[in-house]
């Protein structure tokens, strides 16, 4: 059994609440891969530990922890902002990981970066209440504000969950707020059948702007058989297709059926996938990690393959990376929130920092550039057979 069967075997014995005591022959590789996958919650309790060495016992079990510690912080905040919320009649959502860690038997299983919240609500109101708070603004962009508390925990506050990076998307998540359900108070709740479409579609807008760990393949099937009684599922699929979205979501569904034997409901019986597309795609997943963040993945290979980059010199996709769109920019210069003016001259500085001050960092990314641009072709039809445009 190689490391990514090894990986598969000890998900899918995990996900029964089974305990894992195969042999593992490359428990250091193991470990990488776990980590890069975002599965180590998933697979790390369930280890038999008398059955493998020390270190990598003890590796587990300090990554087991953080984890929880992790997961703790999480909640407490979590709550510290509901309450804040509901004192200040703020509609909010949770999103992604807040919703999602409540389907694991345990919620560290599932890690998360962020808490995420889509707000109806003036931005510098929550700014200010933050603020009282203790908890600061890093960074404003059109996406969403970025906070951070005093113990590094991140929030992304969001006043849209919709983001122009694939035109056939165009505006249908900018109605979020239409297919809500009132928890109670000010908090809300996405639908089960438009929070399973918004689920596949954030996670094409990673697999195009970065890559993806296999938990957030994982994420998307436990959704389902947590909620399926709950999905309407003429209205998912009729959604599904006029965004042209169908082969992507059966092929999520496939993925988890090969890697953890999982039979989700939604599965059409006659999709299928050939091996060497199997192939290509774990190898992708695998070696991309959450975000894009595995650790011998290049991470500008997706970006040229997007679909905003589709038919772009390297050259002209090196420009836009160093030169960033206005909506962009104004992350990056939150000076450019009030004052658009002064653009050409944030831009100036930009490009004399990475130049002069960011040299190394500035070539690496060429050289990134210039290894992604001879895959291209192969990456593009990757995307292609798997549903992304």
């Amino acid at each position: 059994m190689n490391t990514n069967e090894a990986l598969f075997k000890a998900t899918a014995l995990a996900l029964k609440q089974q305990k894992i005591d195969f042999d593992i022959a490359d428990e250091p590789g193991f470990f990488k891969l776990m980590l890069n996958s975002g599965l180590s919650g998933i697979i790390i309790p369930y280890l038999d530990t008398s059955k493998y060495s020390n270190t990598f016992i003890q590796k587990t079990n300090s990554t087991l922890y953080a984890f929880i510690h992790q997961d703790q912080k999480q909640k407490v905040l979590i709550n510290q902002i509901k309450t804040t919320f509901q004192q200040h009649n703020i509609d909010h959502i949770f999103l992604k990981g807040t919703k999602l860690k409540q389907l694991y038997p345990d919620t560290y299983m599932r890690g998360m970066g962020d808490i995420d919240v889509l707000v109806r609500s003036d931005l510098d109101v929550i700014k200010n209440h933050f603020k009282t708070l203790g908890i600061t603004l890093e960074s404003r962009t059109l996406q969403h504000d970025q906070y951070i508390t005093k113990d590094d925990l991140l929030i992304e506050i969001h006043p849209s969950i919709h983001k122009d990076f694939n035109p056939k998307y165009q505006t249908y998540f900018k109605s979020a707020w239409e297919h809500t359900v009132l928890v109670t108070g000010c908090e809300y709740t996405l639908t089960p059948t438009f929070e399973v479409i918004y689920l596949v579609y954030h996670l094409a807008k990673h697999v195009e702007s970065s890559g993806i760990g296999l938990r957030s393949l994982l994420d998307i099937a436990v959704y389902i058989e947590k909620n399926y009684d709950q999905i309407d599922v003429k209205a998912l699929n009729d959604t599904l297709t006029s965004l042209q979205m169908t082969k992507f979501f059966q092929t999520i569904l496939y993925l988890n059926k090969v890697y953890f034997g999982l039979e989700v409901p939604l599965l059409d019986s006659s999709f299928t996938m050939n091996d060497a597309l199997i192939e290509q795609v774990t190898t992708y997943f695998l070696t991309s990690g959450i975000h894009g963040k595995g650790s011998d993945f290049n991470a500008m290979a997706p970006r040229l393959a997007a679909s905003e980059n589709k038919g772009k010199s390297k050259f002209k996709v090196l420009l836009r990376i160093a030169l960033p769109k206005m909506v962009d920019a104004r992350g990056m210069y939150p000076v450019l929130n009030k004052h658009h003016y002064l653009y050409p001259f944030m831009m100036f500085h930009r490009i004399i920092k990475l130049i002069f001050f960011k040299r190394q960092s500035s070539l690496k990314k060429i050289r990134n550039l210039n290894e992604s641009n001879s895959k291209r072709s192969e990456i593009e039809q990757l995307f292609e057979d798997i549903g992304i445009y």
